[in-house]
């Protein structure tokens, strides 16, 4: 994964004795399940890069006198992403200046592992932070997050976010568990031209849910800090970019996709920009598996 945020973010971590003062619970509970989102998974992503920015040592002892500041959370996590496929991993076969500029502002991982191999599964670790055995989702086909595992977004909409999921692909519909906990979730695909849904088939363009997401943007609750979680599936086949990365990448075709799927991710961050987001949010950029 790539982590990119404000560098004056106030971090609340436990004493020495493992205890957290009473003002500062709160805190860390939150903490708790984005951090394992962040270094579960990857694709890319455990370990901190030495060429980009280095993360400051954890305080050891309660930040009790900080003020609170709740930061939007922008989480992206992007289809069958391979590391050799993105250009701050050292690629040449795809610039993805898009994805590196949140690289070169934050903290790059290049030690991680998927928790799964599948769509669902990864997925549902990312949001929960437990390994397939502790979700109980193991397959795309067959299995549901059960409604007593809860997830990020649950944890957040609760503490006063207003939370918001757009996905790209059927195999995370929220009839399977992964919408629980936001307030808005974007999976309306249309399965009237199948007579069994195939999962990998029904998918739309990532355009299509940065759009969306967008929209999202200006009509949320401007009150209060927001959880956008994005999901692009561009990445997976059938690999079918559009122009002008079609004829690009004539002959590699899953690479065009790579280039603009990277576009796709210029093209929200210009919007968080726009709307003055950008410096009050963390953005967690990370593939479920490559």
């Amino acid at each position: 994964p790539v982590c990119s945020g404000p560098r004056r973010a106030e971090v609340t971590c436990p004493s020495r004795d493992g205890h957290l003062a009473p003002a500062t619970r709160r805190w860390w509970r939150l903490a708790v399940p984005l951090a394992i989102a962040a270094t579960v998974l990857g694709g890319a992503g455990c370990g901190v890069d030495e060429p980009a920015q280095t993360a400051a040592p954890a305080a050891t002892e309660p930040l009790e006198g900080a003020a609170r500041r709740d930061l939007n959370i922008v989480l992206i996590t992007i289809d069958t992403l391979r590391t050799d496929r993105i250009s701050c991993y050292g690629s040449d076969r795809v610039e993805t200046p898009n994805i590196d500029s949140f690289a070169g502002e934050g903290v790059r991982f290049t030690n991680a592992a998927t928790t799964v191999p599948f769509t669902l599964p990864a997925h549902a670790s990312i949001l929960t932070g437990l390994y397939p055995p502790g979700h109980g989702v193991r397959e795309n086909v067959g299995y549901t997050l059960d409604a007593g595992v809860p997830t990020v977004a649950e944890v957040l909409s609760t503490a006063g976010w207003s939370t918001a999921g757009f996905v790209s692909a059927f195999v995370l519909d929220g009839r399977w568990g992964v919408g629980r906990g936001f307030d808005h979730y974007f999976d309306d695909f249309d399965l009237s031209g199948f007579e069994s849904a195939n999962l990998s088939s029904v998918q739309r363009t990532g355009d299509v849910t940065v759009a969306e997401a967008v929209r999202w943007l200006d009509r949320r609750p401007s009150d209060r800090p927001f959880f956008l979680w994005l999901h692009l599936y561009d990445p997976h086949d059938p690999y079918e970019p559009p122009e002008p990365f079609k004829s690009a990448f004539a002959n590699r075709p899953y690479d065009g996709e790579v280039a603009f799927t990277d576009s796709l991710i210029g093209e929200l961050r210009r919007a968080l920009e726009e709307r003055h987001l950008l410096e009050s949010s963390l953005v967690i950029l990370t593939s479920d598996h490559g």
